[in-house]
């Protein structure tokens, strides 16, 4: 009974902020938020193909517009809105220290503007630079 209890308390127990559990939140954050980013580049870019070939939406430069402004902003609010596996119990930790917020990328920052670096400029960046890619080796067959 008492080494249940003792278990208990002990996978209950939140460590405590240091500098290299911050970091290591600090870095999960980042490959979440990237992963996040990439992923919503990579939809935009399928359905840029998609609507080219079907010449959906007008002219080219309409279609790049619309699918780019839902690339960030799907991007934005997901990293801004900070869904379960992107909320870790130490990054909220290590962004209230005062000694560890430094150890963490935009410790003060609203969420919102977390959201659109961490989420929208990244993504954009990304279906930019897949889209230059798929361009290039267009051109070179």
């Amino acid at each position: 009974m008492v080494s249940a209890l003792v278990l208990g308390i002990w996978l209950f127990q939140v460590e405590e902020p240091n500098s290299l559990n911050c970091q290591s939140a600090n870095r999960s954050y980042l490959i979440i938020c990237l992963t996040i980013a990439a992923l919503a580049a990579v939809a935009g870019v399928l359905l840029k193909l998609y609507w080219d070939r079907r010449h959906m939406f007008g002219s080219p430069q309409i279609r790049f517009g619309v699918i780019l402004a839902l690339v960030f902003a799907l991007s934005a609010a997901l990293v801004a809105l900070e869904p379960g596996p992107v909320k870790d119990e130490m990054l909220l930790m290590c962004r209230e220290s005062a000694e560890f917020s430094r150890d963490v990328i935009m410790p003060t920052a609203n969420p919102i503007s977390r959201g659109l670096v961490l989420g929208g400029l990244t993504s954009a960046a990304i279906f930019f630079l897949i889209l230059l890619a798929l361009s290039i080796r267009a051109k070179r067959k």
